[in-house]
């Protein structure tokens, strides 16, 4: 088509054009996705990407690796990848979806975090991304955060928002599993916190039973944990403030199941939700 001819034009214009060079990797990108121009421009654009001097988007490399038939070809992007492994990147692997794409994709997920833990919330999103994809996604998704969840706190901890959170239709299935695996044994207050901001958050959007079954489980884990009383009580107080439908789902459990809700709810969180069913009792309908 003339659309791609004139692209493929501008493009081998812009990299012939050292001073450029910041462009380049638009250049590159556009050159990536067209079949003509692949295989000629993909090592100067994997050695670009490795430099970081072309401003190549990872998503570029990402694309191409389900074009490519020389398993060597395959084996330099990667290794590309694996050499700058920043938060682009790690976000940019959920869109590889075949199995032994995806798998390598979970490798290099996993060696990140081995040596930068504080790059949790680049995978959290991976993850988050990748349960998205259902049921094709299961096979990688779940030895992978099922290994993970073995790793330090700051990394279970941005796991837990993802596995607490709501999410489409498709993922809840695989999120509620391994949202079990996470609560089986959890000790470490704040991975907990992160799980009642998630499910704050996601209170509208979620089963309601499935909220409020997640909700039992980390209040009595916390009610277990050194200091976790008093967080469990701060945190539901203010969550149920700043998330109304959190405040509402509350509301409901007290009315409907008193005697459990009481259990685990502490005195300050039963008045305040007591105190905002009243104010809407008492607040006049409009016209």
């Amino acid at each position: 088509p003339a659309d791609r001819d004139l692209l493929r034009l501008a493009a081998r214009s812009l990299l012939a054009r050292p001073a450029d060079t910041p462009l380049h990797g638009s250049a590159l990108a556009v050159l990536l996705r067209d079949p003509q121009e692949r295989a000629r421009h993909l090592p100067h654009a994997v050695e670009c990407f490795r430099q970081g001097t072309s401003r190549l988007p990872a998503e570029a490399l990402v694309e191409v690796l389900p074009t490519l038939e020389d398993a060597r070809d395959v084996d330099r992007v990667f290794e590309a990848l694996r050499a700058r492994a920043d938060g682009e990147v790690l976000r940019a692997l959920a869109a590889l979806t075949g199995p032994a794409l995806a798998r390598r994709a979970g490798d290099l997920v996993r060696e990140r975090l081995a040596g930068h833990p504080e790059d949790a919330p680049h995978a959290a999103v991976f993850v988050d991304l990748r349960l998205e994809q259902g049921r094709a996604a299961r096979g990688v998704v779940q030895p992978l955060v099922t290994g993970l969840l073995r790793g330090p706190a700051e990394v279970r901890a941005a796991l837990a928002g993802v596995l607490a959170a709501p999410g489409g239709e498709d993922s809840r299935e695989l999120r509620g599993e391994l949202a079990d695996v996470l609560l089986t044994a959890e000790e470490d207050p704040g991975v907990l916190d992160a799980v009642l901001g998630a499910l704050a958050h996601g209170a509208g959007r979620c089963p309601e039973e499935r909220t409020r079954q997640l909700l039992r489980r980390t209040g009595r884990l916390l009610l277990r944990t050194p200091g976790g009383p008093a967080l469990f009580e701060r945190r539901t107080v203010e969550l149920a403030r700043t998330e109304p439908p959190f405040g509402e789902l509350l509301a409901r459990w007290l009315a409907e199941d008193t005697a459990q809700a009481a259990a685990l709810l502490g005195p300050g969180t039963r008045r305040m939700v007591a105190g905002r069913a009243r104010r809407t009792v008492e607040t006049p309908a409009g016209p």
